[in-house]
């Protein structure tokens, strides 16, 4: 069910208000793209500096421009499980294909501790459970043995997994595994892994649709020229804090201003300097394999 690429899309701001014409820009010109899906108030949409108001914003210019068209998932994470709960109950008037849910930041469950969660967090809703383990923010990581066994929850059905390593003891098992470190999509993949939840599909999304075509159709080694090409920039994106570095390139194009959310700030100039030479020789590349295709 969730596989491919889906991309977490940014929140654009004019003004320190959501930019809600580019955000719907943005969905059509990667439904164009062909993207699998989308998250909505994800990390990369900073959703934790949004209000209420605005996150209801957000999802109501996400769906409107989804329409039937695309599936979008909805980030909810919050400290406490009952407040998780609560947000899920109001976010169920939006079509979604689910939530995308991290543990709880901050508070450090045990493993017990996050099979409850998870657990409560899926008697709430009929729609399908998500998990994101990204230990780098919540300060506790999901063990691959309890993703397993959480997965005997009827609705819990994927995971989007940051940390590599857990793709092998992930590998075979009852849930969709989708990558959400840009730079390990190819080895998720190689693991059984489904496709991927991935920040830097917002720049060249079409190569990382190809990416998984060819390894899906047996082009082992041109899947992996692919991933070898992306690297460098997926790299980049996360040397200063996401999403300044995606939504510098995004305002290099023209899609999207630059503008951040404070105390997210906008990238430094030695860092948007590498960014636009990243991109530049990333452009290069697939330019030199065309011509030597053709």
């Amino acid at each position: 069910m969730f596989s491919g690429i889906w991309i977490p899309l940014v929140t654009p701001f004019h003004r320190d208000q959501v930019d809600t014409a580019a955000l719907r820009r943005l969905v059509r010109h990667y439904q164009g793209a062909g993207v699998a899906g989308f998250v909505a108030l994800g990390t990369t949409g900073e959703a934790a500096l949004l209000s209420q108001i605005e996150r209801y914003t957000v999802l109501e210019t996400i769906a409107e421009a989804c329409g039937d068209r695309t599936p979008f998932l909805i980030g909810v994470g919050a400290a406490d499980t009952r407040e998780v709960c609560a947000q899920i109950r109001h976010y169920e008037r939006w079509n979604s294909a689910g939530y995308l849910v991290p543990p709880p930041y901050y508070v450090c469950p045990s493993q017990a501790g996050l099979r409850w969660h998870y657990t409560r967090v899926a008697a709430n809703t009929a729609r399908p459970v998500v998990l994101y383990n990204v230990p780098k923010r919540t300060g506790v990581s999901i063990a691959p043995h309890t993703a397993l066994v959480l997965a005997e929850q009827a609705n819990i059905v994927a995971i989007k997994e940051c940390v590599a390593e857990h793709f092998a003891d992930l590998e075979g098992g009852p849930l969709d595994v989708l990558s959400g470190d840009d730079s390990a999509l190819l080895h998720c993949l190689a693991h059984g892994g489904t496709g991927g939840i991935l920040a830097g599909a917002h720049l060249r999304p079409e190569l990382f649709l190809a990416l998984v075509a060819h390894y899906r159709a047996g082009r082992i080694d041109e899947a992996g020229r692919l991933a070898d090409a992306l690297a460098p920039l997926a790299a980049l994106l996360f040397a200063e804090p996401n999403p300044a570095p995606v939504k510098a390139l995004l305002s290099e194009v023209g899609i999207i201003g630059a503008d951040t959310r404070a105390p997210i700030l906008p990238v430094s100039e030695s860092l948007h300097r590498r960014l636009l030479a990243a991109m530049q020789a990333l452009e290069n590349i697939e330019a030199h394999r065309t011509l030597r295709l053709a």
